[in-house]
């Protein structure tokens, strides 16, 4: 069978502990992700042609000693990253990720010692390799050992920024927030979090699924999003950005 190394190509990979052919692995996926955009493509293949496939169904949860033995990275569909509060059992969601992204790149930084929650929100497809694999990598690769330690920079920034949004932003300031983080400036369309529930959106922020849908209701009255068939679209970017600003300026004021 005949191996391609351009758009796409045919890896050997492991599932269920058998050798099985992946019928195309799409090598674009990979080659856009931050992990490896500076792998050349034969060491990529060389990578991925050991990795592990797997399928996990919507709501699928990993066990915190998947996250200790294994390095996960998302190959489809999206997974969120959440804390749970013990006593109410509300979710906060940290993180939502989207193909070519390490799905436990806070477990490995830490060691394993962390108690994030990660789970399925969609049918996703995910590679795999064992965290001692996984290191090898990064000593052998330089651009590899770059994308980790940005990646980690990124989530802590993004943790720091939510913590200040939780204690200083209204809820209209952090939702337009969301909104305007995750906009498909091209095309003003959501990316990611385009189709995610009222309850969901709600995690995202730290409030509930009735504020949400009075803030979106209100969006939506002012012109400023369209809801079609369930789905955001931002119809003017101006005044979101607006109103994200505008807790800020408040208070700088």
């Amino acid at each position: 069978m005949k191996e391609q190394l351009h758009d796409s190509f045919q890896v050997k990979l492991q599932k269920n502990h058998c050798v099985a052919m992946q019928p195309l692995f799409d090598y674009k996926i990979m080659s856009t992700s931050p992990l490896f955009s500076g792998i050349d493509p034969q060491s990529m293949k060389n990578m991925l042609s050991v990795m592990r496939s797997d399928r996990w169904p919507r709501g699928y949860q990993l066990e915190s000693q998947q996250l200790k033995h294994r390095f996960y990275i998302l190959l489809k569909g999206r997974v969120k990253v959440s804390r749970y509060h013990v006593a109410s059992g509300r979710e906060l969601i940290l993180f939502l990720l989207g193909p070519g992204e390490a799905i436990n790149g806070l477990n490995v930084i830490d060691n394993g010692r962390n108690d994030l929650q990660i789970s399925a929100m969609d049918d996703v497809e995910v590679l795999s390799t064992s965290l001692d694999k996984w290191a090898e990598w990064t000593g052998q690769h330089q651009s590899l050992q770059k994308a980790m330690a940005e990646i980690e920079n990124k989530q802590f920034e993004r943790l720091s920024d939510l913590a200040s949004e939780l204690a200083f932003d209204n809820t209209m300031t952090r939702l337009s927030s969301l909104l305007l983080r995750y906009l498909n400036h091209s095309n003003y369309t959501l990316k990611i979090i385009h189709d995610l529930s009222q309850e969901e959106l709600a995690h995202m922020i730290g409030t509930v699924r009735p504020v949400v849908a009075r803030l979106l209701g209100e969006l939506r009255r002012e012109g400023v999003i369209g809801i079609f068939s369930g789905k955001i679209d931002v119809l003017n970017q101006k005044s979101l950005k607006e109103k994200a600003e505008r807790q800020l300026y408040r208070i700088s004021g």
